[in-house]
């Protein structure tokens, strides 16, 4: 089983503000996610005009929110066994992926996906 995401940052080093994934096993889509919230500060103004139009509404109201509903998700599929994939990780999932441990890293070091797959 596969647990395949995608992060949306405000700038390559920037905030996670949107993240979608699906879990797919052999070939079935079994569950999918998206959440989104406000950008905090500035907004690149890349981001702005060729992401977020591009994005369904906010469904978090934080990005503590988002980290922590997107983990449960995470420890959902790790549950079933499943494996963590994205599309040229570095730097904005394994950024994304360092402030989710970041937020509770007693609980969540050794959780994180690894290896992650590309």
């Amino acid at each position: 089983m596969r647990f395949v995401f995608d992060v949306e940052s405000n700038g390559l080093h920037g905030q996670g503000f949107a993240v979608g994934w699906v879990v797919v096993d052999h070939g079935e889509v079994v569950s999918s996610g998206f959440l989104r919230c406000p950008i905090e500060g500035d907004v690149n103004p890349w981001v702005s005009e060729n992401v977020i139009p591009k994005l369904e509404d906010e469904n978090c109201k934080t990005s503590l929110e988002l980290r922590k509903n997107f983990w449960g998700a995470w420890m959902l599929a790790k549950k079933d066994d499943a494996t963590a994939w994205a599309d040229c990780a570095f730097p904005v999932e394994t950024n994304f992926l360092a402030a989710c441990v970041a937020d509770s890293p007693e609980h969540r070091q050794w959780y994180a996906p690894y290896p992650l797959h590309e």
